[in-house]
């Protein structure tokens, strides 16, 4: 799946020489915490979020958080550049430029990969320059939810013993284990033994992750390699 096939496409944007108060308005009522910067020709220019409203001289959080010694080594320009945000009147004068975005033909992975890595909550999408849409960390559960086993499913009873002996297989906890099932109208049967109580866990998920799967009995037997102590699990 690819971020454009879960992304907002319609996306509510502003100029960067719109007024703070504007922006301010539009974000208040839309109850959304960024705004794309787009120009007049539509190209992406940077984000307006309500960070960057945190330190503002009319609420009197404008301090520095800095030090006196790092104010006093600071470069001139930094502390112009200060001045500008905390008291700048247009977007383009307190927006970030400095945005990590994201193609609409990237994957999901890239994109949680870009999250994770600069802590962001969003990625504009952009294409040739142009916003294409917003990409937010909410998409995950509309790509997610289109993914899952849909509920009522009709799946054979061999088809879905198939799919479960094939995913244990493909992992290491599933194949150095003995695991052994059963289906019957849709309801597997967990037998066997497992070395730790997390490939127990494992195969359960594993098997309700199959389509047409309407429940499971996991009566795998836990073995403790160490003492050789054996675990009969209790029936839920």
């Amino acid at each position: 799946m690819l971020v454009e096939d879960v992304m907002t496409k319609s996306v509510l944007s502003i100029d960067p020489a719109a007024s703070i108060k504007d922006a301010l308005r539009l974000m208040i009522a839309y109850r959304i915490s960024g705004l794309p910067v787009v120009d007049a020709n539509g190209g992406f220019v940077g984000i307006v979020t309500e960070g960057d409203f945190v330190r503002r001289c009319e609420i009197e959080t404008q301090g520095t958080g800095r030090s006196w010694l790092q104010d006093l080594v600071a470069r001139p320009g930094k502390a112009a550049q200060d001045y500008i945000r905390t008291r700048g009147r247009t977007v383009g004068e307190v927006m970030t430029r400095a945005v990590v975005t994201i193609r609409p033909d990237a994957s999901l992975a890239e994109a949680a990969d870009l999250m994770t890595e600069y802590k962001v909550k969003r990625l504009p999408v952009v294409l040739d320059g142009k916003l294409v849409g917003i990409f937010a960390r909410s998409d995950f559960m509309r790509a997610l939810e289109r993914t899952l086993p849909q509920d009522g499913a009709t799946v054979g009873d061999s088809e879905i013993e198939a799919a479960i002996l094939a995913e244990l297989t493909h992992q290491r906890w599933g194949y150095q284990s003995n695991i052994q099932l059963g289906v019957r109208d849709g309801v597997v049967t967990l037998g066997g033994t497992v070395f730790n109580a997390d490939a127990s866990r494992a195969a359960q998920v594993a098997a309700e992750n199959v389509a047409g799967v309407k429940s499971v009995r996991n009566e795998l037997i836990l073995i403790e390699p160490l003492s050789g102590a054996v675990v009969v699990p209790s029936q839920s």
